[in-house]
């Protein structure tokens, strides 16, 4: 595979969060209350630029069957895969214009209007993706929530992807 390994403990455990391509959530909390109190349902669009098949995109699809059922079919997240919304950038500009309410992208693509995002973009940074995962989720992964908040954006996981 082109000398790169992707892994998805997602799909292998069943569980939200891994690595550092950054999954960003853009969802107004207060959008859910006003539509638990109105009895109104949603449906909010994710874009993803991989295929359903690839690990990120069943990561967001079993996402997106988790929110479904947490909220009893209150809120559903469509996924969109394979670019069909455009590239990183342009999700990413959809995002920001709320277009579009979440997506996942390389940190490298917000990294345009804001350079810390260029953090975990060195090459050969860790020795192995279990490194890679103890950052993201440990101290690294605390500043980039951290950061990222300012800007609005809502961090609910990470991704893995690291070079043999």
């Amino acid at each position: 595979m082109n000398g790169k390994k992707t892994e998805s403990r997602v799909v292998k455990n069943g569980k939200l969060g891994v690595g550092c391509v950054i999954t960003a959530c853009v969802l107004a909390l207060y959008v859910l209350y006003c539509g638990e109190a109105y009895g109104q349902k949603f449906t909010f669009q994710a874009g993803s630029a991989v295929a359903r098949e690839a690990p990120v995109g069943q990561a967001l699809e079993k996402f997106a069957e988790a929110v479904e059922k947490e909220t009893k079919g209150e809120v559903k997240i469509r996924v969109v895969h394979s670019s069909a919304l455009g590239s990183l950038l342009d999700m990413n500009d959809q995002l920001r214009t709320g277009a579009l309410a979440m997506t996942t992208f390389v940190p490298s693509t917000k990294a345009t209007e804001d350079k810390f995002f260029m953090v975990d973009e060195l090459p050969y940074l860790w020795k192995d993706m279990d490194q890679d995962l103890n950052a993201c989720h440990g101290d690294l992964g605390k500043l980039y929530k951290e950061h990222a908040s300012k800007l609005g954006i809502h961090i609910i996981g990470f991704e893995a992807s690291v070079q043999d």
